[in-house]
């Protein structure tokens, strides 16, 4: 999920008759696709039969009292803009139909309208949650709540037995949503852009359905040329093995198929989607790229990777123990340069590791010195951990600091005094407080930053934690 940015109904509305004043309005479903709703048929009542389909355009609830049952209904499941107050629907039907709308609310309690009659005519239908006198209410977390708690989960248009046949048909014709003056939606995520590619004999239309936030793509394969045995792979880019479906196309007529997109929430704002459209028969095949970008993407692509090098700025990084390298229990670390290579390769932009100081000469061991500046040299920093050793005075632990300070600063960007913050909270934590205050003193060049659980020091510009 994406914080900040929520894709769900707040507030809808409903009474039949009342003209609601908006500034804002927003298409939720055309409902020339049944995509995003549900057909039940009312199993609490048994009996009833019927289907959701399409006729003409619309959608078409189809129902079929004869053998009993109470209702059936058409459920859109699709998601609502936060800041909807009305929602309209567009509803006709074959012959005069009774019908009930209902909601199901962030808490599973359901409100069910009074009834309604519609007949061959459009007829718009309006819902308040505000002021809404709902006929009937039940379930829920709060029994005794009297108006939808957002946001709401489902929208039902339940045909009932009272209509004047058995059986009938109700055509839904249009979803909306709007809202009241001065509000504004919150934009879909994904930039909507159609597109259309000429390979192996076809002519393919790719477009976005008229849903909101509802990330269906309609595919139109048209014959331009005899092409026989076509087959369409639509390749989605995912970690480890990508999601890919297969159609295969009619030469002799023009073949149409609906694709949703495979993202949460009608995808993620930040992200890019590279979608691959592949053609293939016997004689020729085709690769076509389609893009989803999303409305505040910053130019990441899934399915191009990039590595540490070419990331500006990321918080993401990883703990190592190149340190250990040179002990042979830990010889899994001693190869380096491979791992800092993987690291690399995923876009990590930091390592976490120690460094040690040689006895003889008082200086930062040349192999931590090597994977440190291999480290900077393939584009990641390095948060360089200085022990604090049990037994070790505060003048020996500053005299420490500074020589590996100023042996690694140019490659360092953030030094961390103390190996696993846990340990300030111990009876050695005095004496730990008083070396990281005589390091805060000692040069010019060091401060201390407090952060959550343990204190670090810096030779350039602490970035800022995100």
């Amino acid at each position: 999920m994406i914080s900040g940015i929520r894709y769900s109904l707040g507030v809808l509305t409903a009474l039949v008759g009342i003209s609601v004043s908006a500034a804002e309005s927003v298409l939720l479903d055309d409902c020339r696709s049944s995509s995003g709703w549900i057909f039940e048929k009312g199993a609490e009542f048994p009996g009833a039969a019927g289907s959701l389909g399409l006729d003409s355009k619309r959608l078409a609830l189809n129902y079929d009292f004869s053998g009993g049952g109470a209702y059936v209904a058409a459920v859109y499941t699709g998601l609502f803009p936060e800041q909807a107050e009305t929602l309209k629907l567009k509803i006709s039907s074959a012959s005069e139909s009774k019908f009930s709308l209902r909601l199901t609310d962030s808490t599973g309690r359901v409100f069910q309208s009074q009834e309604f009659s519609v007949g061959v005519k459009d007829s718009v239908f309006s819902l308040d949650l505000k002021n809404q006198k709902w006929a009937s209410a039940w379930g829920g977390t709060d029994k005794n709540a009297k108006q939808p708690e957002p946001p709401v989960k489902k929208l039902w248009i339940c045909a009932n037995k009272s209509s004047a046949g058995k059986s009938g048909v109700i055509y839904i014709s249009s979803l909306e949503a709007l809202a009241e003056s001065g509000k504004l939606f919150s934009p879909a995520p994904l930039i909507r852009k159609d597109q259309s590619f000429s390979a192996c004999g076809y002519r393919l239309n790719v477009s976005w359905a008229k849903k909101w936030n509802y990330p269906l793509l309609l595919i139109e394969a048209v014959p331009e040329k005899a092409a026989g045995g076509t087959v369409l792979a639509v390749d989605f880019p995912q970690n480890g093995r990508d999601l890919v479906k297969r159609f295969e196309l009619n030469p002799a007529s023009v073949s149409r198929f609906e694709y949703l997109l495979p993202v949460q929430d009608g995808g993620n704002p930040f992200n890019s989607y590279k979608i691959i459209f592949s053609l293939d028969n016997e004689s020729e095949s085709f690769k076509g790229e389609f893009r989803a970008d999303g409305i505040s993407a910053p130019g990441f692509l899934l399915g191009n990777y990039l590595d540490s090098s070419a990331i500006a700025e990321s918080s993401f990084g990883t703990c190592v123990h190149f340190a250990y390298g040179t002990n042979a229990a830990f010889g899994i670390w001693k190869d380096y340069k491979k791992l800092t290579d993987m690291i690399a390769a995923a876009g990590f932009k930091w390592i976490r590791d120690g460094a040690k100081i040689e006895k003889e000469s008082g200086n930062v061991r040349d192999y931590d010195l090597e994977w440190i500046k291999y480290a900077k040299a393939k584009g990641i920093s390095t948060v360089l951990v200085i022990d604090m050793v049990a037994g070790e005075s505060v003048e020996q632990f500053t005299e420490k600091c500074r020589k590996i300070v100023s042996q690694t600063s140019e490659f360092v960007n953030v030094f961390e005094l103390g190996n696993e913050p846990i340990t300030l909270e111990t009876g050695a934590r005095p004496i730990r407080v008083q070396m990281a205050r005589k390091v805060h003193g000692t040069d010019g060049i060091l401060t201390i930053p407090r952060r959550t659980g343990f204190l670090l020091i810096s030779s350039t510009q602490m970035p800022e934690p995100r």
